[in-house]
């Protein structure tokens, strides 16, 4: 089994399924079903191998003995691994089927915090009283679209963020330290030693050939991370094939609606963050 950990507004979707289309491009055969943030109970009946009574242990264990049968691997994301007793099963199950991890950030935590903002996680849903701030329309008035703005029914309505700049330093350090504290999470739960990559030089081959080395290494890195030795020519034609396939990141002019505040509090910040700022 192959575990990524990735916190939501990371391009987590996008990872997962250009991992999904790469394990077999490198000789390794996977469950066809994408299992997304694998502790989320409410997922249990999107599994094919849940039964009526199970609990997402029982039902993770059966999908495991299944798939090793028919001699496919198992992929699954998650937005974090927690040391509690509620997850103690589950984790043990991991264990025993000798799951490899990799942990992907986004080495931008700005473009973390806006994406939380538009998209309304982690509470707010518009509100102004949101703790890291609410999305407005392109006139400044707030709305509730949150996630919805990145699909048709969005309506092609654009949002912009209000980024709370009183606790702004606050969130992005939360982002900036999610690997360092996920490898402890791990590492204390008995897992093997997860390599960390970042978002950035995983897909930044889709909108510049400049940086197809960085990407080819970053993925490189990813698969021994699972404990696959990387078909290195295989690699190459499969992340040339994707070059130039999206736009670079947009200015933050085009994401915040605050920028002048939010510039300001970056400038004054003793963090190393100022160059998170796209002008």
């Amino acid at each position: 089994p192959m575990m990524i950990l990735q916190r939501g507004c990371t391009c987590s979707s996008t990872v997962m399924q250009y991992a999904r289309d790469l394990l077999p491009n490198q000789g390794v055969p996977i469950f066809k079903t994408s299992i997304k943030e694998l502790f989320r109970s409410n997922n249990l009946d999107k599994l094919p191998w849940h039964q009526s009574g199970d609990d997402l242990t029982q039902t993770i264990q059966r999908g495991l003995e299944q798939t090793s049968k028919d001699g496919l691997a198992m992929i699954f994301n998650t937005f974090r691994m927690v040391n509690t007793s509620s997850h103690e099963s589950l984790n043990d199950v991991l264990l025993a089927h000798g799951t490899r991890s990799v942990i992907v950030h986004r080495k931008n935590a700005l473009d973390t915090l806006v994406c939380e903002v538009r998209d309304c996680f982690k509470g707010g849903e518009g509100s102004s009283r949101a703790p890291r701030g609410y999305p407005v329309d392109l006139s400044g008035e707030p709305n509730d679209i949150c996630f919805l703005r990145r699909g048709p029914d969005g309506g092609g309505i654009k949002t912009k963020a209000v980024i709370n700049v009183t606790n702004m330093f606050d969130h992005m350090k939360e982002a900036m330290t999610y690997p360092t504290e996920q490898k402890e999470v791990l590492s204390g739960l008995g897992f093997p030693d997860a390599e960390v990559v970042t978002a950035e030089d995983l897909l930044g081959h889709e909108y510049s050939a400049n940086n197809l080395p960085a990407s080819f290494a970053a993925w490189k890195k990813l698969l021994r991370s699972f404990g696959i030795t990387p078909n290195g020519p295989k690699l190459t034609r499969f992340l040339s094939s994707r070059v130039n396939t999206y736009s670079a990141p947009e200015s933050h002019r085009d994401s915040i609606w605050n920028l002048e505040a939010v510039k300001k509090e970056m400038e004054k910040s003793e963090m190393p963050i100022q160059w998170m700022l796209r002008d």
